[in-house]
C-alpha cells in the first residue's frame, strides 16, 4: 500500500466524534462542497477525506498520492489572532491541553515529508502582523512565513517537538485562508456555486439545484458521521470521495434531473393528446420532482428497486396508451409485492411515464 495511506490507517484519530448537525458544522460541510468543485476543476485526481484526523484530507491521488493538504474549517463572527490561533483548551474527554495550530501540526507529525501544505480555513478576517506592513485583513491568503518575528515567536510553543532546524520549512506550509463562503449563508453560496459548475459541464441541461445540493451534502455528511477507525483500504470510502466518485455523483443527478425535462418536454405532449385532465397532469408533474429527489439518494434502496423493476418491464410492455401503461405497470408492481402500496401511485406512473421516453 502507499506509504501515505499507511500512515492514515495506522495512525489512530485524535477522536473519534462523529459529526454534528450545529449550523457551524454546516458550515464546514458546505465548504468542503466547495473543495469538491475547485479540485475537480484543477486537479488530474484526488481523494479526499472527511473528519479523518483532520476536518479535510485531500491526497493528490486516489491510487498512488505523492503530496497531502490538510484544511482546517471554522466559522468565525469576528477577527482571527495568532494569540487565538495558539491558545490551550482542555479537552473534557482526554483532559489534553491542545490550541488549533498546534492540532494543525499534528498533520505534519503523522505524514511528515508527504505535507505539502497546512491550511486554516475561516471566513472570518485575519488580524495578524505582516513582515512587510500590509493590513492582513486584506489578505485572502496569508504563509506563516509572512508573519513578523514577533508573530512567529507566539507560534514556537505549538512547535516544541518538531527539530529546530526544520521550523522554517514548516512555517512555510501552513497557510490561513480567509474563504468566499460566508456564515450565516454558507447552503446559499455554494448553491451557486453549484449550478456555475454544471452550467459549465451541461449547459443544454435543465435542472433543479436544490435535489443536486441535497444529495451531494448528505454525501459529504455521510462520510464525515462515520466515526470508527479505518481498518484497511477497502473501508476508505466510508470517510472519502474520489475524483472518479465525484463525477459518478454529479452524473448521475443530472441523468435524473432529466426527468423533470422529458416530462415538460415529450410526456406533457403525449398526456394531453390523450386527452388526460389538467389536475391528473400536475399531480404527475408533482411526482415525478419527487422521485427525482428519491431517486438522488443512492441509499434509498426501496425506490431504486422499484426503478429496476420497471427497466425489466418495459422490455416487453409498450401499450398504445401512456396512462394505460403506466397503470399497469403500477398494478403489476403491486400484485408483485404489497410493499408497493405505500408508494403513492402518481409516482410510480410519473416513473413509468418519463422511462418509456428516457
Amino acid at each position: 500500500m502507499n506509504s501515505c495511506f499507511d500512515n492514515l490507517l495506522n495512525t489512530p484519530p485524535r477522536e473519534y466524534a462523529g459529526s454534528s448537525t450545529s449550523a457551524s458544522y454546516d458550515f464546514q460541510k458546505d465548504w468542503a462542497i466547495t473543495l469538491l468543485l475547485r479540485s475537480h476543476d484543477e486537479d488530474d485526481d484526488y481523494l479526499i477525506f472527511f473528519d479523518y484526523h483532520e476536518d479535510l484530507i485531500k491526497f493528490d491521488s486516489s491510487t498512488d498520492p505523492q503530496q497531502i493538504y490538510c484544511y482546517q474549517v471554522k466559522k468565525c463572527d469576528g477577527n482571527w489572532t495568532i494569540s487565538k490561533l495558539t491558545q490551550q483548551k482542555t479537552n473534557k474527554t482526554t483532559g489534553e491541553k491542545s490550541s488549533i495550530l498546534s492540532k494543525l501540526l499534528q498533520n505534519k507529525k503523522i505524514f511528515n515529508h508527504q505535507i505539502n501544505r497546512m491550511y486554516f480555513i475561516s471566513n472570518g478576517l485575519f488580524n495578524v502582523k505582516l513582515e512587510n506592513d500590509e493590513s492582513s485583513s486584506n489578505r485572502k491568503s496569508i504563509c506563516f512565513t509572512e508573519l513578523t518575528e514577533e508573530e512567529r515567536k507566539k507560534t514556537l510553543k505549538c512547535m516544541e517537538s518538531f527539530d529546530e532546524n526544520e521550523l522554517g520549512a514548516i512555517l512555510n506550509q501552513i497557510y490561513l485562508e480567509r474563504t468566499n463562503v460566508p456564515y450565516p449563508g454558507s447552503d446559499t453560496y455554494v448553491r451557486g456555486a453549484l449550478s456555475q459548475f454544471i452550467e459549465a459541464r451541461f449547459p443544454d441541461t435543465r435542472y433543479s439545484i436544490n435535489p443536486i445540493y441535497i444529495t451531494l451534502f448528505d454525501e459529504v455528511k455521510r462520510r464525515t458521521a462515520h466515526a470508527y477507525r479505518l481498518e484497511n483500504r477497502e473501508d476508505f470510502n466510508k470517510k472519502s470521495i474520489t475524483k472518479q466518485e465525484f463525477n459518478t455523483i454529479i452524473h448521475t443527478m443530472i441523468s435524473i434531473q432529466d426527468y423533470v425535462s422529458i416530462f415538460d418536454n415529450q410526456v406533457l405532449n403525449r398526456l394531453n393528446s390523450e386527452k388526460v385532465s389538467i389536475v391528473d397532469i400536475r399531480l404527475y408533474q408533482s411526482a415525478i420532482k419527487t422521485i427525482q429527489v428519491k431517486l438522488s439518494d443512492k441509499t434509498n434502496l426501496y425506490y431504486h428497486a422499484i426503478l429496476e423493476e420497471l427497466k425489466k418491464y418495459l422490455e416487453s410492455d409498450f401499450p398504445e396508451s401512456l396512462v394505460t401503461g403506466a397503470q399497469n405497470f403500477h398494478s403489476y408492481l403491486v400484485a408483485k409485492d404489497s410493499k408497493y402500496n405505500l408508494v403513492d401511485s402518481n409516482e410510480i406512473k410519473s416513473l413509468y411515464m418519463v422511462k418509456v421516453y428516457g
